[in-house]
């Protein structure tokens, strides 16, 4: 990569970092710095601007704050961004071969961030899980949860039974129980329901990425979610990479459901770290 074309990258992610933060003003210099090769525009030189300024945000400045999709425009149109964000999404040495508790975890931490916020404002009894895989993100959120309600449970479903590093961990024989099957066969979804019935209830999807199965398991474990709960539908695409490698029958899904189900509302709320790869999947119960 050329050196301009460096320093313009790294101006755009500078950019996304500070909306992560909160800095308006040091977003909107970053991205004037970014539009510009990655150099101070002859405004900010002149002004003697070379470098982004601290000052607070705030609706009555008259400022505007740039939006998601405007950052993801960004993104989409720098090649440099696209590359680094596609490089930290989906690189084998990246998010797949996280790990919690030496079990691999394959979840954006930014997401994982914002789930573990949704757990404690929740306080759920159970956490029910689609998509264990190797049980790292059961383990995470058992952990999590422990602190919040120690009495609560993880309840994670999947095809394949692969968990016998994350069994062995205390948390996860304390806190975990494992369904063998598919998370739309009408016995796995009797048995949840039944579990859960009169508890409080977070449901995280992360099973088979197709419209056809998230739209079943909306429609399946909807009902059990309590008011002020959520769904977590994950990877409704992964962010600013190809067309070909986003999820988009994951996002019509849960855009169909929310059109046609007034007891959920997206909360957008939940995307302010930006590179989340839950967009529009973040659906809360509110009646």
């Amino acid at each position: 990569m050329k050196l301009h074309e460096q320093a313009r990258s790294a101006a755009i992610i500078l950019c996304v970092l500070m909306l992560a933060c909160g800095s308006e003003s040091q977003a909107t210099d970053a991205k004037a710095v970014a539009q510009n090769g990655g150099a101070p525009t002859p405004a900010q030189a002149s002004a003697g601007n070379t470098a982004p300024k601290s000052k607070k945000w705030g609706p009555a400045t008259g400022e505007h704050r740039p939006t998601l999709e405007e950052v993801h425009e960004m993104f989409e149109t720098q090649p440099g961004a696209r590359a680094f964000v596609f490089t930290w999404a989906t690189n084998q040495q990246g998010t797949i071969n996280n790990r919690w508790l030496g079990v691999q975890t394959i979840q954006n931490p930014l997401d994982a961030w914002v789930t573990q916020e949704i757990i404690w404002d929740t306080k759920p009894d159970f956490i029910v899980e689609t998509g264990t895989h190797k049980g790292g993100s059961a383990a995470l959120w058992a952990t999590i949860l422990a602190q919040v309600n120690p009495d609560g449970r993880i309840i994670t479903i999947d095809i394949e039974d692969k968990v016998t590093k994350a069994a062995e961990l205390p948390i996860v024989a304390r806190s975990v129980d494992f369904i063998v099957g598919s998370s739309v066969d009408p016995a796995v979804v009797a048995d949840v329901v039944e579990r859960t019935k009169g508890k409080k209830v977070l449901v995280i999807l992360d099973a088979l990425h197709t419209e056809e199965h998230v739209g079943k398991e909306l429609a399946a474990y909807s009902p059990i979610v309590n008011i002020g709960s959520y769904i977590i539908v994950q990877d409704t695409e992964v962010p600013m990479t190809p067309p070909a490698l986003r999820y988009g029958g994951v996002a019509r899904a849960a855009a169909a459901f929310v059109a046609s189900n007034d007891h959920f509302e997206v909360d957008k709320s939940r995307e302010r770290l930006v590179l989340t790869n839950n967009g529009g999947g973040f659906l809360k119960r509110v009646r």
